[in-house]
Order: C-alpha cells, then structure tokens, then sequence
C-alpha cells in the first residue's frame, strides 16, 4: 500500500509540473511605425515573443498568427497599416 501511495504521489506531482508548464505566451507583430522596430518574416516565433523581434504579418506562414498555438496565447499587433483581413484570423480559444 505504502509503495503505490509513492507512486501515485509521484504522478501526481508530475502532472501539476506539466499543467503549470503550459503557460500563454505573447506573439509581437510589427509594421515597425512610432517607436516599435519593424517586424521580420524571418523572425521566429520563440523571436516574436519580444517586442524587439516582432513578426512581420499577422497571417500567412511567417505571421504571428501560426505562433498562437495554444489556449490564451496572444497575438499583440502593432500600430500600423496591414493590407489584411483580420476576420480570417477567428479566436482559437478552446
């Protein structure tokens, strides 16, 4: 009895590690007016997350957009002219 209780603690422990690991993340994009430097579609996403190294676009393949994977990722879009259409781009909310 003594020996499941220590691996069902284990588990236990295991899983709120890697609930607490899930974390939201902020994506930049950037057309790089007022102060805020200008978005690059080379920049990565792990990039995006500073405000230093936006994204170019909101969409396509190098947009912020494909950064926000998971529930309550966001996608900070800066100021500027986008020659998109933010409907396409619905909540990903689950």
């Amino acid at each position: 009895m003594r020996r499941w209780f220590g691996i069902l603690s284990s588990l236990v422990a295991l899983l709120v590690v890697v609930a607490s690991d899930s974390a939201a993340f902020t994506y930049y994009v950037s057309r790089g007016e007022g102060s805020t430097p200008m978005g690059s579609p080379a920049n990565t996403c792990t990039a995006a997350q500073t405000i230093t190294t936006p994204r170019l676009t909101i969409g396509g393949t190098s947009g912020g957009w494909v950064c926000a994977t998971q529930p309550g990722d966001i996608v900070d879009v800066r100021g500027g002219t986008y020659v998109e259409n933010p409907e396409r781009y619905p909540c990903k909310a689950s």
